[in-house]
């Protein structure tokens, strides 16, 4: 895309430059009618059919094209409980849960759940400018929530974000463009996911095939009795693990206990992944409590797996075990024993 002629700044640290006859406004002005819906009383079955009619919820929303619902409504639902539906090109914006920040356009008349903020179309703006603006937005829309440990957006804080506008022909233009643009790199992604899905699969083989039988092709093998493991090496032996190891579980916080800077850092479940918020303690714990480079963890709550922790002193939470080995079982086997 070429460069315009002359920028001004929009006012909005977030958005920061944008073109000279383009405007930033409060998503309100462009976009009047906002709302969201309830949830019909899950223990009513009579609420709810697999032929029914569309209900959105949070787990819905895919920063895509919505054109199906997980969950389906009955007319006496709607009825009885006062569901309001919105009309196709309406943006939808997760305000909690573990999908917050997350978009979707419909492609679909649709009821919500509560935790849906819906953005009814209106003339002045193109509906996916919107659904586009509101995908670069989320890490504002985050900074802007609030609440302790599952943090909230609120119909309020969407209604006042600002978003950069330009004349609806140059929307229209824009839309077009990332839509074409963006439809090749789904098919790369898709193409890469199937790539490592396959590659996945081929570490696990490999890695299970040389856990139970070694690296010997040719030693004898003998059944193990046990369906998972199969044929072992002759001069192997099964045994319980439990003779073998200890699990050290991590501590329970309170939330008035996780600081926002301190001493040690607190290993959570998700910082394991993607999750790089980070909570902090100043508490002096029994030794065991804390993990140092290179001891083997579990992650036995969520996402499950060994883990090698590869940073300083740490506090771990709960959710993850500490795993203390006997002399006769090496680290790295029991690491990829557990894979």
């Amino acid at each position: 895309m070429k460069k315009y002629d002359a920028y001004k700044d929009s006012g909005v640290k977030w958005i920061g430059e944008i073109p000279n006859h383009w405007e930033a406004i409060k998503i309100s002005r462009v976009h009047p009618i906002i709302g969201s819906g309830t949830t019909p009383l899950s223990s009513r079955e009579d609420y709810y059919s697999e032929k029914g009619l569309n209900w959105l919820q949070t787990g819905d929303l895919n920063n895509g094209l919505i054109t199906e619902t997980s969950k389906k409504i009955t007319p006496k639902a709607v009825d009885e409980c006062k569901m309001k539906f919105y009309p196709i090109h309406s943006v939808v914006i997760a305000m909690y849960g573990a999908t917050i920040g997350k978009v979707g356009l419909l492609d679909i008349e649709t009821a919500t759940n509560q935790a849906c903020c819906i953005i009814v179309p209106s003339k002045r703006i193109c509906p996916k400018y919107t659904f586009y603006s509101f995908i670069i937005a989320k890490e504002e829309l985050l900074l802007s929530s609030f609440g302790g440990g599952q943090p909230n957006i609120s119909q309020d804080i969407i209604r006042k974000l600002k978003v950069p506008v330009p004349p609806l022909s140059e929307q229209q233009s824009i839309a077009s463009y990332l839509d074409v643009k963006t439809e090749k790199i789904d098919k790369m992604i898709a193409k890469a996911e199937k790539k490592t899905e396959y590659l996945d699969e081929l570490k696990q083989s490999l890695i299970t095939r040389a856990v139970t039988r070694g690296l010997n092709p040719n030693t004898p093998l003998k059944d193990s009795g046990v369906n998972w493991i199969g044929n072992i090496p002759m001069h192997w032996d099964i045994a319980c693990l439990r003779f073998f190891l200890r699990l050290i579980n991590g501590r329970a916080y309170s939330q008035n206990e996780l600081l926002p800077s301190g001493k040690y850092k607190v290993l959570r479940v998700g910082n394991f992944f993607t999750n790089d918020s980070w909570y902090y303690s100043n508490m002096e714990l029994e030794p065991d409590k804390y993990c140092d480079k290179d001891d083997l963890l579990y992650a036995w709550s969520a996402s499950v797996g060994p883990y090698i922790w590869n940073e300083a002193k740490t506090i771990y939470h709960y959710h993850i075990w500490k795993v203390q080995l006997a002399t006769s079982m090496d680290k790295m086997y029991s690491y990829y024993l557990w894979h």
